[in-house]
């Protein structure tokens, strides 16, 4: 999430079917590194769960990227 804005992120889970709240609470996220980044992720482990079918359509825009990078 630390290369993503905000805006960004809400956008793309609110697209899955995220509520606004959740959507805007798990966004608080963006930009954060190390030690913050950590403590947010330790802090909100259990904020959101997403379906099989919710991970599929946020990975598959980038999956082309991802797969240049370990190739």
């Amino acid at each position: 999430m630390r290369d993503r804005s905000r805006t960004e992120i809400e956008q793309k889970l609110l697209a899955i079917k995220i509520t606004p709240y959740l959507a805007v609470r798990t966004a608080a996220g963006a930009s954060l590194r190390g030690e913050a980044a950590w403590r947010f992720a330790r802090d909100n482990q259990n904020l959101i769960s997403l379906t099989d079918v919710q991970q599929r359509h946020l990975l598959q825009p980038n999956l082309p990227s991802y797969e240049a990078i370990v190739r």
